[in-house]
């Protein structure tokens, strides 16, 4: 296996991976979304530093009986704090596939197709993603029969810290 460069990921964290939510001029619209977890993007934790961080989840909704159901990206606002477990980051969220109740906002300018690998650039700013070929997404534990669905777009649900919280049956 192929060591990547430092240098590589200097420059996937300048300019390669934006995890920030863009803040719309509009009145976001929070909605309430229930669904399992079933992976997260590969460099969650490695990339974030002393700024709101955010983990980037698949999660399989819930629907009305007889419908198919839908996977949508989830992007989950944290803050890194070095007095807290794992600094912070929402390890409860991936620590396996379970079901969760997330107050989001629908944010349809980030829909985007789901990459296969992570976007990687050397330091002549050539596109080395196909030969580094480092997985962006990863299953969690107990989803290894879902499959991830390369290429289609998805619709995005931006969550702020902490509004998320355990399914809990009624």
């Amino acid at each position: 296996m192929r060591k990547i460069n430092p240098l590589i990921i200097f420059v996937l964290l300048i300019f390669g991976v934006n995890f920030t939510h863009a803040q719309n001029s509009k009145i976001e619209q929070k909605e309430k979304i229930t669904g399992t977890v079933i992976a997260q993007y590969s460099m969650n934790a490695l990339l974030c530093v002393y700024h709101p961080c955010a983990v980037w989840l698949l999660v399989r909704l819930d629907q009305s009986k007889g419908k198919e159901s839908l996977l949508a990206r989830v992007t989950v606002e944290y803050f890194p704090n070095d007095n807290l477990t794992n600094r912070g980051f929402p390890t409860e969220l991936v620590d396996k596939a379970k079901k969760w109740k997330f107050t989001a906002v629908r944010d349809a300018n980030r829909n985007t197709a789901i990459e296969k690998y992570i976007n990687s650039v050397d330091t002549t700013g050539k596109n080395i993603t196909e030969e580094i070929a480092t997985p962006a997404w990863i299953l969690l534990s107990g989803a290894e029969n879902e499959k991830i669905p390369v290429g289609e777009v998805l619709p995005s649900y931006f969550v702020k810290t902490g509004d998320y919280k355990k399914y809990k049956r009624q």
